[in-house]
C-alpha cells in the first residue's frame, strides 16, 4: 500500500483500496448469487407440472400461475438474470482494474458506475420505499469512493512515471 492510499479510507476507516476491493468483492457474489438464484426461478417455472392448458398446477391439480403469466415470469426472468449477470462481469471488471491498477479503466467504471448511480436515484425517485432509498444513498457513497480511488490511482501513476504538477 502506498502513502496515498493509506491517507484516504473507505467507510471511515478502511484504507482506501481495501475498502474497494472489499466492496467490489462482496457485489460480485451477491451478483453472481441473484443471476443464479433468479435463473433457478425461472427452470422451476420452465418445469413445473401443467395442465392441458399450459397454466402451472399445484399438487392437487389446482391452478396456481395462468399460462399466460408463467410466460411473463419466465421472460422477467430472462431479463433479470440478464441484467445480473451483466452486472456481475461489470463487478469483474471493476475489480480486475483495481488488482491491476488501471488508472483509466477504473475511472471508466468509477465514472459509468456513476451514471447507474444517478439511474439508482431516479428510481428512488419514481417508486420510493426505504430500500430503494437506502440503495440509491449507498450506490451514490460507492461511487464517490471509486471516483477518490480513480484520483489516488491516478496520483500514484503520475509519481511513478516522474511527473510533476505544475505549481499555481
Amino acid at each position: 500500500m502506498t502513502n496515498t492510499e493509506l491517507k484516504q479510507t473507505c467507510c471511515g476507516c478502511v484504507p482506501i483500496r481495501r475498502g474497494i476491493l472489499a466492496l467490489l468483492t462482496i457485489e460480485l457474489i451477491i451478483s453472481v448469487a441473484a443471476a443464479f438464484l433468479v435463473a433457478y426461478g425461472v427452470l422451476t417455472v420452465k418445469t413445473s407440472t401443467k395442465n392441458a392448458d399450459g397454466a402451472l398446477v399445484d399438487a392437487s391439480g389446482n391452478v396456481v400461475v395462468s399460462k399466460e403469466d408463467a410466460d411473463t415470469l419466465a421472460l422477467l426472468g430472462y431479463i433479470s438474470g440478464g441484467i445480473f449477470g451483466l452486472q456481475a462481469l461489470w463487478t469483474l471488471f471493476g475489480l480486475m482494474t483495481v488488482v491491476k491498477r488501471k488508472v483509466t479503466g477504473f475511472k471508466f467504471f468509477a465514472y459509468i458506475t456513476g451514471l447507474f448511480a444517478i439511474l439508482t436515484i431516479v428510481g428512488a425517485a419514481l417508486t420510493p420505499s426505504l430500500g430503494n432509498i437506502v440503495g440509491a444513498v449507498l450506490n451514490c457513497y460507492f461511487t464517490y469512493v471509486f471516483v477518490q480511488y480513480s484520483k489516488v490511482l491516478r496520483e500514484e501513476h503520475n509519481a511513478s512515471s516522474g511527473y510533476v504538477p505544475a505549481q499555481a
